[in-house]
């Protein structure tokens, strides 16, 4: 009998529906199995025109095994029309399987602390916000740890994994939605 792997979780996360996944096929499309919500998401600004939300776009029809378009050159975008094997397109796949945590940075605050790892950083920006979530987490005050789990859980990539309470309460406190941004 083979040792369970060591796995951290981030205190405050839901686990994924095991019905959805996504598989990088091999010099071809992504192909989803399950039915999750595909649709455009847009960042929306606040006041000081900074990323705060999403606002849901247009909805695309998703069904067990659906194939969506990894080469960018598909005439029906986002599902894959099979462009990819008639235009010269490098699909090779480069993403590490190295756990999200691995090379993470912790940064303590009086009540919370931050995950954080930049190499998963899309650039939404919404880390940005009020005084930065790396410096909010570490500002004494209720509304600082909560303006920092706020970003933490818009956060597209995951590079901010998460921030969590040092005392055992709840860290990212809403559960993710799950769905697939076209």
């Amino acid at each position: 009998m083979s040792k369970p792997k060591d796995v951290r979780v981030q205190q405050g996360s839901v686990e994924s529906d095991p019905s959805i996944s996504v598989v990088v096929l091999k010099n071809g499309p992504y192909l989803v199995n399950g039915t999750p919500p595909l649709h455009v998401q847009f960042i929306e600004q606040n006041a000081a025109g900074q990323s705060w939300s999403y606002r849901q776009g247009r909805e695309f029809p998703i069904k067990d095994k659906t194939a969506l378009c990894r080469c960018g050159h598909s005439h029906n975008k986002p599902y894959c029309d099979g462009t990819h094997t008639k235009v010269p397109v490098d699909l090779t796949e480069t993403a590490s399987f190295e756990p999200m945590l691995n090379g993470a940075t912790e940064i303590d605050g009086p009540s919370h602390s931050l995950t954080d790892n930049e190499r998963y950083c899309a650039f939404g920006r919404f880390c940005d916000n009020g005084e930065k979530i790396w410096d909010e987490v570490q500002i004494p005050g209720e509304d600082h740890a909560k303006l920092a789990v706020y970003m933490a859980h818009q956060c597209p990539g995951g590079a901010a994994a998460g921030v969590g309470s040092r005392h055992g309460g709840a860290g990212r406190t809403a559960a993710c939605p799950q769905f697939i941004a076209a």
